[in-house]
Formats: C-alpha cells, sequence, structure tokens
C-alpha cells in the first residue's frame, strides 16, 4: 500500500492518516463524508429506519416504545407513545425500525420530510402535499 495521502476531491484538503495505536501497521479509516444534520422538526425516512431530530427523539424519549400508525388518506405517520399494553418499537439512537411498517403500508418516499407534532404529543410526518407531490424537505 502506497504511504502517499491522497487529497480529497471535494474540499483539497489532505485528510490525517492516522495509525492504529498497537503498531501493528494498521490505519484508521475516517469517513469524508459530511452529512448533513436533521432539522429540530425533520424526520429521516430509510428502506429501513426512521431517523428522528434530536428534538423529536427526546420528545418521545420518555416513552420506552412508540408506536408507528399510518394515515392512507393524507399519506402521513404518525409515531406516539405506546401504552404499556401494546408492543412498540423501541427508540435506539433515535432511531426506530420501520421496514416492516413500509412494507405493510407500501410507503416508498424516502428521505427527509418536515414533521409536527400535533395537540396529544403525536409526530405526524406528511409524506405528501394536498396535490399528491412528495414533500421531500431535503
Amino acid at each position: 500500500m502506497a504511504d502517499e495521502v491522497r487529497r480529497d476531491e471535494e474540499s483539497g484538503t489532505q485528510p490525517r492518516r492516522m495509525v492504529d495505536s498497537d503498531a501493528s501497521g494498521f490505519e484508521v479509516f475516517q469517513s469524508q463524508r459530511r452529512v448533513r444534520a436533521l432539522a429540530s422538526d425533520e424526520i429521516s425516512l430509510s428502506k429501513t429506519n426512521i431517523l428522528l431530530s434530536e428534538l423529536l427523539a427526546e420528545r418521545l424519549a420518555k416513552a420506552m416504545r412508540v408506536v408507528l400508525l399510518y394515515n392512507r388518506e393524507k399519506h402521513e405517520i404518525g409515531i406516539r407513545t405506546a401504552t404499556p399494553d401494546e408492543h412498540g418499537y423501541r427508540i435506539s439512537n433515535r432511531s426506530i425500525s420501520s421496514r416492516s411498517f413500509c412494507q405493510h403500508f407500501r410507503i416508498e418516499e424516502r428521505g427527509r420530510f418536515k414533521a409536527r407534532v400535533d395537540g396529544f404529543g403525536k409526530v405526524i410526518v406528511a409524506l405528501r402535499k394536498a396535490d399528491g407531490e412528495p414533500t421531500d424537505a431535503g
């Protein structure tokens, strides 16, 4: 392996070369990818997870588990705290596993979406505008 460090194509800077502390010759990989943080009122929806902004995660953090809801008419996802007798999804590192939820309701939208909290503390995410166009926030 060459010892030269390639310039980062986007910024033109050279990343620092870090070697593992046990002197075994392994180099530490540090991603140069920069990800824009979620705004306080956004969620990110992928094929497998719903990632909550820090603020939304804090609002739901008191709950041990949350329930995922879907309004077919309005194309909205709802997230609320689960009652003790309901099966809910655990929030882990601001992320909720949603693969089976998206498959069940055939939700194919992906990306960042604006969220709002209703008067009952439920997080609501509109996946489409009233005219049927996607509401992707990013």
